[in-house]
């Protein structure tokens, strides 16, 4: 949804939190990984287990009934279908001491797509591999009957684990299941729900009323990340979504990203620098 950068903290800021970690009933809380407008996600230890790292994300709220509970529970259940090498795992799920909605997943120690790509330098065929990599999670998800709706470079991490990388796709936060033919509206009392840049049109512009949406959006998406992968830019600008549905009401800024220049040697993305002027048209022979 849009609202504010869920803020990254270091080591430093883990340790400062001290008695503020939440207690769960066979976790071992360690340290705060980061936090949005939804909730908090903790990283932590399984103690059934030979306490294999887990990512916790739990709610701010102790009301069963608010909208965010009901779509916690709901991601809880999109993440109990799947189970698929190139999506993060669902461990486990239910309260804390407290009495919040907590979901144990997969901790996935790596970083978003076209990070990883640039600054390991990959070329063409290693992006598309790993890019591939995404689609057949992505289309294990659509044959369960789930569409992401918020798919993004943040939300398609590079684990590397024995020196292998490895995508997973996560955050399934605002998730839908294909058979609901109600459809839903774009925004909620929180605002959009997805991520304005990588939205398709249909998902986007304006509506009176709910939606149905297909797997057709969460392609759309792919193929922005796609074109941002390879290119360094997305193939369109905020401004243009912003006359769409009106983000500036919602404090989405008005300036489109800023264009990036690939830098290219015998066939590798080097580098990305940033252009004095945006980019209006990129052609990809």
């Amino acid at each position: 949804m849009v609202e504010p950068p869920a803020k990254q903290l270091g080591t430093g800021a883990l340790g400062a939190l001290g008695a503020d970690l939440p207690k769960i009933p066979g976790y071992k809380v360690t340290g705060l990984l980061g936090e949005g407008g939804m909730g908090r996600v903790y990283l932590g230890h399984q103690n059934s287990t030979d306490r294999r790292p887990v990512a916790i994300k739990m709610l701010r709220t102790l009301l069963p009934a608010s909208e965010m509970a009901r779509r916690f529970e709901f991601e809880r259940q999109a993440l109990s279908r799947l189970n698929h090498p190139a999506v993060a795992q669902l461990y486990g799920a239910g309260h804390a001491e407290d009495g919040r909605h907590y979901v144990a997943m997969e901790y996935v120690d790596g970083l978003p797509i076209h990070l990883h790509c640039d600054r390991n330098r990959l070329d063409l065929r290693q992006r598309l591999q790993l890019f591939l990599a995404v689609c057949r999670g992505v289309e294990h998800a659509h044959r369960r009957q789930l569409l992401h709706r918020d798919l993004k470079p943040s939300n398609l991490l590079i684990a590397i684990p024995d020196g292998e990388a490895v995508p997973k796709v996560i955050d399934f936060g605002i998730a839908r299941t294909l058979e609901d033919q109600g459809g839903e509206t774009a925004f909620t009392g929180a605002g959009l729900l997805g991520t304005p840049a990588y939205m398709s049109p249909e998902a986007v512009g304006p509506s009176d009323g709910p939606r149905d949406l297909d797997t057709r959006a969460d392609v759309y998406s792919l193929g922005v990340v796609l074109y941002e992968l390879l290119v360094g830019v997305r193939p369109s600008r905020q401004p243009r979504l912003g006359r769409c549905v009106g983000l500036r009401k919602l404090g989405v800024p008005g300036q489109g990203p800023p264009a990036f220049k690939p830098v290219v040697e015998n066939g590798r993305v080097i580098e990305r620098r940033q252009s004095g002027v945006r980019l209006r048209r990129i052609w990809i022979i």
